[in-house]
């Protein structure tokens, strides 16, 4: 199954990171740390109850709910792009096929 980085809920980047990023998803500072190059900016939009973390070079920018969820999606796209193609073994294990899109892609229903 192929996902869009965008849609792709904090459980699947979570085992997208441990996948794909290892031991440098420990922590928020440790993810800077890994977007260092790309000279990134964290910051909070109260009104919208998000985070967006902007790089440099090509400019893009990451929305998630938490700071770690916009981190993880700006590493993963660094280090992999846009797609990912999640293991069938993995998502037949998901309970609730629906966890592994965000809310914003459910919205787009």
């Amino acid at each position: 199954m192929r996902i869009h980085i965008d849609e792709a809920s904090p459980g699947v980047l979570e085992h997208l990171a441990a996948r794909h990023l290892g031991a440098a998803t420990a922590s928020n500072d440790a993810l800077l740390t890994r977007l260092q190059m790309r000279q990134p900016f964290l910051q909070q939009d109260e009104e919208r109850a998000a985070w967006t973390v902007v790089i440099a070079a090509p400019d893009r920018r990451f929305d998630g709910q938490t700071a770690r969820i916009a981190l993880l999606r700006a590493c993963l796209w660094c280090a992999c792009g846009d797609y990912f193609v999640l293991d069938e073994a993995w998502v037949a294990d998901q309970l609730n096929y629906r966890a592994l899109w965000s809310t914003g892609a459910r919205c787009a229903e």
